[in-house]
């Protein structure tokens, strides 16, 4: 992954970004006359290259609450606290104050959550939500008064998202497990009303359509992102005679919950079982041996939220959205086996 460049200047990221020092000026300083093209390229180039404008809520309403809330689905993820941690250093030097709220992936806390906060508590929200088509939730969203942005949803509203990569990442794992001659591959995955489910199960089936492969609907189990629901199914998976010689895993908590039903059918990894997951935890490299991942910058994503919540806060609805489209890394390690030439 891409480090940040230390002492990093507004020139550093016009070159980057192959605009004008001014152009970036303007992007940081909410402009609306400029291109969502050209806002998405120059805050991508910000994020990748680390720099603080910290001038940016120079201009914001003097009424302001200085606080900014960040409503998760579960607070107890690593990865959020990841996330939250790097949204709040571009904030704190810019005056605010984080709020976190958590969900539990409870839809009805979700719209009580955006109805509370819209009454003059909060400047913004970072916000996740558990179903991207339910209706109650898109009504919640677009009756707030607040600037709004999606962290990794994908609705049928306009607004300033951080998308994460994960279909190209997803495609590069199946690939390379195709190529350890695995050929029956299962995915668990959350559910599809969330995007990074779809977007990873696109990644698998694409996968498997470059390479001329069979898709097998039944190796394919998605429906939650829990620890529990990753051992359930991974349990069913290898309970049965024709078992998968590998899983992804497309989740952290997913990965606990695979490695757990692993273990209570003895069975060994690489040897017995190949397993790929998603996402940097300390369980990647705790486990023996360390394990595959499909990973994502969860600074940069978090980088990424705070500058465009600065964005809109400075210069209010006029903006066109911001939408940040961030990669994934693929990175190999111990945790799958070559399956000796056999095509099974």
């Amino acid at each position: 992954m891409t480090q940040p460049i230390s002492k990093c200047t507004i020139k550093d990221v016009a070159a980057r970004a192959n605009v004008s020092v001014g152009t970036v000026s303007r992007v940081i300083n909410g402009n609306p006359t400029v291109s969502r093209e050209i806002v998405n390229r120059v805050t991508a180039a910000i994020v990748e290259l680390g720099f603080k404008p910290n001038a940016a809520a120079r201009s914001m309403r003097s009424n302001a609450t200085k606080t900014i809330a960040f409503v998760v689905s579960d607070i107890s993820n690593p990865l959020f606290a990841k996330i939250a941690n790097s949204v709040e250093r571009i904030l704190k030097d810019n005056g605010f104050f984080v709020l976190f709220a958590n969900t539990g992936n409870n839809r009805d806390r979700e719209i009580k959550l955006m109805t509370l906060l819209d009454v003059g508590r909060v400047d913004a929200i970072l916000l996740t939500v558990s179903d991207e088509k339910d209706p109650e939730i898109l009504g919640g969203i677009k009756a707030s008064r607040l600037p709004i942005v999606l962290l990794d949803r994908e609705i049928d509203i306009d607004l300033d998202a951080v998308f994460s990569d994960h279909r190209s990442g997803m495609k590069k794992a199946a690939e390379y497990l195709w190529r350890l001659n695995h050929r029956r591959i299962a995915l668990i995955t959350g559910s599809l009303s969330e995007r990074p489910g779809r977007e990873r199960l696109a990644g698998f089936m694409e996968a498997h359509t470059d390479l001329g492969a069979r898709f097998s609907p039944d190796l394919v189990r998605s429906g939650s992102l829990s620890e529990e629901f990753g051992f359930q199914e991974t349990y069913d998976l290898l309970a049965h005679a024709d078992r998968p010689t590998a899983i992804i895993a497309g989740g952290n908590r997913l990965v606990a919950g695979a490695i757990r039903a692993i273990r209570q059918l003895k069975l060994r990894i690489p040897d017995d079982i190949s397993l790929i997951g998603c996402d940097e935890t300390d369980l990647s490299n705790l486990l023996d041996p360390p394990l595959t991942v499909i990973a994502r910058d969860m600074e940069a994503i978090g980088r990424a939220a705070g500058l465009i919540l600065l964005r809109r806060l400075s210069n209010g609805a006029e903006l066109k959205p911001a939408k940040v489209m961030l990669p994934t890394d693929f990175i190999i390690r111990g945790s799958c086996a070559e399956l000796s030439g056999r095509a099974t």
